[in-house]
């Protein structure tokens, strides 16, 4: 096993952050999903990839870092009803990084992507072993925050 490297400790520091506030456990590195989340981030994708993880895409014309990036997709929980647990769009992002049942974790930051003419400078891709995200799975995966957020 590979010694964690400072990139790594940033991306499980920023998920672990936002799971311990749902009361989930925390993810470890895998060199192999990050191995499969680099491989997808060197394409300069417009899209998922389509692996057997789960995944989470950023794009940015300017490098908004790893912290900024997770702090994103979790945002997205602003969106989401623990009353009426389940997917709605605009929400898979916050619920990837707080599915209590991933484990593992394996992100890539790419910078200098273009798209036709355009410059789509960063790309971060994170993907999650097991994936999150099915159907009828979300009340037992996807737990309120333990405290009231300000």
């Amino acid at each position: 096993m590979a010694a964690p490297t400072e990139e790594s400790e940033q991306w499980l520091t920023a998920h672990n952050y936002y799971r311990k506030l749902h009361g989930v456990p925390s993810v470890v590195w895998s060199e192999k999903v990050a191995a499969s989340a680099l491989v997808h981030a060197k394409t300069c994708p417009s899209g998922h990839s389509g692996s057997r993880y789960g995944e989470n895409l950023a794009w940015a014309s300017y490098d908004m870092g790893i912290g900024s990036t997770v702090k994103m997709w979790y945002d997205e929980e602003a969106l989401y009803d623990y009353e009426e647990p389940g997917y709605i769009p605009g929400v898979g992002h916050f619920t990837q990084v707080v599915w209590k049942a991933t484990e593992e974790i394996g992100c890539a930051h790419i910078s200098g992507c273009r798209s036709g003419k355009s410059l789509r400078a960063n790309i971060w891709v994170c993907q999650y072993s097991p994936p999150g995200n099915f159907r009828r799975r979300f009340p037992e995966n996807v737990l309120s925050p333990l405290v009231e957020k300000r």
